[in-house]
């Protein structure tokens, strides 16, 4: 009889153990899973942002380049009014 006994309680006592454990892992994997969401969260704020940088920077970039364009196209119109009035000038001085 005390035999049996005992042997129920230690059965008990490992199933005990055992859903103490599995309640544990259980408790674990849900802690895992939250923290596996919050870091696919992170990251895709990161990739957000990190492509809304890239845009931003990209209009600015383009941006500046028209403007150079722009400067570029002005230099070269003044450049060939002054040609037109250095080959007048050349023309005037040559016919003299």
């Amino acid at each position: 009889g005390e035999l049996i006994q005992n042997s129920d309680s230690s059965t008990r006592h490992k199933e005990e153990e055992n859903e103490k454990l599995r309640l544990e892992n259980k408790r674990l994997g849900m802690e895992i899973k939250k923290i596996q969401d919050k870091c696919t969260k992170e990251l895709e704020r990161a990739e957000k942002e990190y492509e809304r940088q890239t845009k931003e920077y990209g209009d600015r970039f383009k941006q500046q380049s028209d403007i150079q364009s722009e400067y570029i196209e002005i230099i070269k119109e003044q450049y060939d009014k002054i040609q037109d009035i250095y080959r007048e000038k050349s023309k005037m001085l040559i016919d003299k």
